[in-house]
């Protein structure tokens, strides 16, 4: 019968544990490596909607507030039509936001260069912020 000293002594095998360990890390580091890329990538794609849905709303806008339907109505049909990453999962449904509260998903306002300040004035409304408050999952999470 081997004693324990003697089992740790022997080398046969030691190469397919560290393998096998190193193959475990490989597969830990790739998982995270497609998590990461998938966030980004669903981000970037994110950011992209809200930017297309401001600019169709901020192309409706007049000098009037007789618009701004027209104008969220537009925001809210491009967030809608681009959708990020997985498409039939990850459809934008923004909110309109009639009442224009700051923190909304559309919010109408003025642009001076250095902030976005929220207002209902159609003869100064000179912007349109779209934002999705909700983060990106992976589309394996609930």
């Amino acid at each position: 019968m081997k004693t324990l000293r003697s089992i740790f002594k022997e080398e046969r095998g030691s190469a397919v544990l560290l393998a096998l360990g190193f193959l475990i890390f490989l597969l830990a580091m790739g998982g995270i490596a497609i998590d990461v890329a998938y966030q980004m990538t669903a981000t970037g794609e994110l950011q992209r909607s809200m930017e297309a849905a401001a600019l169709a709303g901020a192309g409706k806008l007049g000098f009037n507030d007789t618009v701004f339907p027209g104008v969220r109505a537009a925001a809210l049909q491009y967030a809608a039509l681009n959708p990020y990453h997985n498409a039939f999962g990850n459809l934008i449904n923004l909110d309109p936001n009639i009442t224009n509260a700051p923190n909304g998903n559309v919010v109408l306002g003025t642009w001076d260069g250095a902030a976005f300040n929220p207002s209902l004035d159609g003869t100064v409304v000179n912007a349109v912020r779209c934002s999705w408050p909700r983060p990106v999952r992976p589309p394996f999470c609930a």
